[in-house]
């Protein structure tokens, strides 16, 4: 899912960041109401991208295990095999994206 940004959208989404943290300690209900086409499903998308990152931890050494056992798979075995890697994803990107 690649996140959007919300223009002019700061004050709900303080109130959506509030709600989590309550949320977080004692539960809750979001609603959202208004009229059809003012973003309501865009607020809905944030509320929950912002709930997934508030319980998903990922500590340093779990991305370190994860890499280790799937870099030699994709035949990265240095850092500057990993850049390589990197800008060939980059340049291919980029021929997607002007086709």
């Amino acid at each position: 899912m690649n996140p959007v940004a919300l223009v002019g959208r700061d004050p709900e989404l303080g109130l959506i960041a509030s709600f989590l943290d309550r949320a977080a300690a004692g539960g809750g209900t979001l609603l959202f109401t208004g009229e059809p086409g003012v973003g309501k499903t865009a607020l809905l998308d944030a509320a929950e991208e912002a709930a997934v990152g508030e319980r998903l931890y990922l500590s340093h050494r779990t991305v370190a295990a994860h890499l280790y056992q799937i870099f030699p798979r994709l035949g990265i075995t240095s850092r500057a095999a990993l850049r390589d890697a990197l800008d060939a994803m980059d340049r291919h990107d980029a021929d997607r994206q002007s086709d």
